[in-house]
């Protein structure tokens, strides 16, 4: 089906186009079935979706936290989620959201971030260049949710949205 239709997937008045954070991703039919296999072969690797939860919890407790990051670990093969950090924070952190799975991020990940990681070097530094990098300074984010209370992807999505646009508020629309 995408092989048969490549040529509507490359119309963008057709197909329309990927919001912001997926927009390089490829509409190639090759890409996109690479991305649905990889994620079938994550997802049925413990024979379904829900296998998947349950073997997580068996192996690193019902702590959501911990079940958290041992599936954003585990999605590092997954076409075009894992070779970066954003398509698996906000797959994972939606699932819990939905409560289709019973995870938390205990972090906010910026390793090998961009926006957010820009917005914690300007709200720490006043920077948004400033040379640490986002593992060294993701604990002082993250114990800024400790003291704010709103969730890692809260706070994630704030830093990246303000630091566009700093001193001007923008509202943001997801």
């Amino acid at each position: 089906m995408l092989a048969a239709n490549s040529g509507r997937l490359a119309d963008a008045n057709i197909s329309g186009s990927f919001s912001n954070h997926r927009k390089f991703q490829s509409k190639k039919h090759q890409a996109i079935a690479k991305t649905f296999r990889t994620y079938y072969e994550w997802q049925t690797e413990f024979g379904g979706f829900r296998d998947r939860m349950i073997a997580t919890h068996a192996s690193f407790g019902q702590e959501p936290e911990a079940a958290f990051d041992a599936l954003y670990k585990s999605m590092k093969g997954v076409f075009g989620f894992g070779g970066g950090r954003l398509g698996r924070f906000d797959f994972l952190t939606m699932l819990g959201k939905l409560q289709l799975a019973p995870i938390t991020p205990g972090s906010v990940y910026l390793d090998k971030a961009t926006g957010p990681l820009a917005g914690a070097r300007l709200l720490f530094f006043g920077d948004r260049d400033h040379h640490i990098t986002g593992r060294a300074l993701e604990p002082h984010v993250d114990a800024l949710d400790g003291v704010l209370g709103v969730g890692k992807q809260v706070i994630e999505d704030s830093l990246c949205n303000w630091q566009k646009s700093p001193d001007v508020y923008e509202y943001f629309r997801g």
